[in-house]
This record gives structure tokens, C-alpha cells and sequence, in this order.
């Protein structure tokens, strides 16, 4: 119903904002594109009276999962959490923040908060959202789709992130590894 192409207007206003620039800027550091954004999502989330309807982002329904998916979404509960990583780096180290919820194929079930230093004393903060690719066969990597940006301060140190996989390794950390390169960073529960 109308809930749902809010919600599909929702997912490609944001996939789009991440990858459109006007000004040499990324519009989805633009704060009025993110207030738009923020009044469709709080639209298609009230007018189902905070059901079950997905919402964009890193926002999770009571139950832990991410609304609209239930329990028998298509992550394995192994991955289901908080994990946490660092990056060295000549300025300091730069975190990783993922959060992985309960979701179906194509919905948003990964969120990435990135932070670290820049030159000259500066910060940059992004927050990134990558849905589920497919739904993995049992002892599988999970695939996860490319990442969109929505938030990124400064908006240029903020890039849309290509496919990865994430998997579960025997010391109970998480390896998340981007497909096209073999790159990877090992991360920790945190939760």
C-alpha cells in the first residue's frame, strides 16, 4: 500500500543521495536533503502506527531485529550484534562501529559508523547502511550489498562502499572482506 512505496521512495531517495554530488559536495550532506529524508521515513513509520514497516538506516524494531523482517530473516543469529574495529593510521586510529540486524534480502541489515582523524587536527564521521544480498546457504559467508552513505562529515571523506562478505571466524570475531579487492578488517563483539 502506501506505506510500502514510501518506504521504496525512502530506499531510492537514499541510495540516490549517496551517489549524487551538486557543488562538489555529496547532496546527502546537504541538511535539507537529510531533513527530506528524515520526514519520508518518519511518514512511512507512522502511518503503519510503528509496525512492522523496515525503516532506512541502523533503526531496529523492540524485538532487536530490523522491522519488517521478523525472526526468519536471512542472517544467520550467530552474526546478529554490535562489532567493533580499529584502524592505525600516521594521524591515530581510526574506529569501526557495525551493527548487524535481522533482515531479508534487500533489506538494510548492515550499518558501519566510521571516525577518525584528518590533517590538520580535524575529525570525519560517516554512517553508512548496505542491505543483505542474498540469503546464505548454511556455514556461508554472508553476502552483503554495496554501501550507501547517510551521513558524512565532512561529506568528502565519505565514499559509498562496494560489496562485502562477513564471516564468522573460530575465535568468535568477524572477519568483513570486500569482494572486488580481498580487503579486509577483523572486528569484535561488542555487545
Amino acid at each position: 500500500g502506501c506505506v510500502g512505496i514510501a518506504q521504496a521512495a525512502l530506499d531510492a531517495s537514499v541510495r540516490y543521495a549517496g551517489e549524487r554530488e551538486q557543488f562538489g559536495k555529496g547532496i546527502a550532506g546537504h541538511q535539507l536533503v537529510q531533513e527530506l529524508l528524515s520526514d519520508i521515513s518518519v511518514y512511512a513509520f507512522m502511518n503503519n502506527k510503528g509496525g512492522d514497516t523496515p525503516t532506512p538506516g541502523p533503526s531496529a524494531s523492540a524485538s532487536g531485529h530490523t522491522a519488517g523482517t521478523g525472526a526468519d530473516g536471512g542472517v544467520p543469529d550467530d552474526y546478529l550484534g554490535t562489532w567493533s574495529a580499529s584502524l592505525p593510521g600516521d594521524r591515530g586510529a581510526s574506529t569501526r562501529k557495525l551493527t548487524i540486524r535481522q533482515g531479508d534480502v534487500g533489506d538494510q541489515v548492515l550499518s558501519l559508523t566510521a571516525e577518525g582523524p584528518l590533517a590538520l587536527g580535524a575529525t570525519y564521521h560517516c554512517e553508512f547502511t548496505a542491505p543483505l544480498a542474498a540469503r546464505p546457504a548454511d556455514g556461508e559467508p554472508v553476502g552483503i550489498g554495496p554501501s550507501t552513505v547517510s551521513v558524512g562529515r565532512p561529506a568528502a571523506s565519505c565514499s559509498p562502499g562496494k560489496a562485502t562478505e562477513l564471516t564468522l571466524l573460530p575465535d568468535g570475531t568477524l572477519r568483513r572482506t570486500t569482494t572486488a579487492s580481498g580487503e579486509s578488517l577483523i572486528y569484535t563483539r561488542s555487545d
